[in-house]
């Protein structure tokens, strides 16, 4: 964790956890990762890299996620949806402030938090984030749980002769007993379990 932490607030090449860190139990790597560089940031001004984490977040999460997710689900329910803080004024203030107001003691969006609390009661504001989350470790390890060991069988497995199969085996056998590895660890099995299930979805009804 702490390894991670000091990658998230270095002034550095962009790091990010890749997926030998997690398989990192299994190949006995814990902790590997890789350097990489998002293109898209080359073109931002050097020095500051709250405010590069920031115009990253403008160019690609919010709308290549965020707005796009609220944006579907609002008129899936034929509602218009706004977003008030994306206001081109309150942008570009956030822009221009003091770090301390952005970031203080742990606290994310620290400003906007110290004035929210004046007009909503502080449970609300202090909750954890629901976001857009997919129960994708629920599902594998419920009523998906019987066709991943399905595929996880070493024999299917020979038969594709893709992967190693005996280790594939037990990596899912491992995975349905203990799930996720968990947030702290910065792993996250049920994504690479979830593209194997996919993958074998695929061969199933297009390769036999």
């Amino acid at each position: 964790m702490a390894n991670l932490l000091s990658l998230l607030f270095k002034e550095e090449t962009d790091r990010r956890i890749s997926a030998t860190a997690y398989l990192a139990q299994d190949l006995n790597e814990r902790g590997a990762v890789i350097p990489c560089r998002y293109p898209v940031e080359s073109t931002y001004p050097q020095g500051d890299w709250v405010v590069s984490r920031m115009l990253l977040d403008m160019d690609t999460y919010l709308p290549g996620d965020i707005l796009t997710k609220v944006d579907r689900a609002s008129m899936r329910y034929s509602l218009e949806s706004r977003c008030p803080l994306m206001d081109t004024d309150v942008m570009e203030y956030s822009f221009r402030i003091p770090q301390k107001f952005k970031y203080h003691h742990g606290c994310k969006k620290y400003i906007l938090k110290e004035i929210a609390y004046d007009y909503l009661p502080k449970e609300m504001l202090d909750r954890p984030k629901t976001g857009f989350g997919v129960p994708i470790d629920a599902w594998l390890r419920g009523p998906l749980a019987g066709k991943l060991r399905e595929y996880a069988d070493s024999a299917h497995l020979k038969g594709q002769e893709i992967f190693d199969a005996s280790y594939v085996s037990s990596f899912i056998d491992r995975y349905l007993k203990n799930g996720d590895a968990g947030a702290a660890t910065g792993a996250n099995y049920s994504k690479i379990v979830w593209s194997f299930f996919v993958f074998e979805q695929w061969w199933e009804k297009w390769m036999l």
